[in-house]
């Protein structure tokens, strides 16, 4: 399996792999970028990562919003099918706003 993601997340020189997808199609608890930030798509909201934890979801549209649309991956592919069957990702508590998706489990 760690050979599997490590194919999945670097290319031969070792760059950061992603790829496209549509938004409405990915579960909770995957990260994708938008608009050149990194965020984890929960609730179906983009919410916006850093050091510092997850931010709130933007109030009004903006480049952040993970929407219908098509947007960049992080996770590797393994990863979102793995997902998507049923694994549970652990999130940080900062990631929740309000309800608890009943996709994910907390951490904290």
């Amino acid at each position: 399996m760690d050979a599997a993601l490590h194919a999945e997340r670097t290319d031969r020189y070792r760059r950061k792999l992603s790829y496209r997808a549509q938004a409405a199609e990915l579960p909770d608890g995957v990260m994708l970028r938008i608009g050149g930030e990194p965020g984890l798509l929960i609730g179906g909201q983009a919410r916006p990562w850093s050091f510092r934890g997850y931010g709130a979801p933007p109030a009004s549209p903006s480049p952040f919003t993970a929407g219908t649309g098509e947007v960049e991956v992080l996770t590797p592919p393994s990863i979102v099918a793995a997902i998507t069957a049923g694994y549970r990702p652990l999130v940080h508590h900062s990631a929740l706003a309000g309800d608890r998706p009943p996709g994910v489990r907390i951490q904290g």
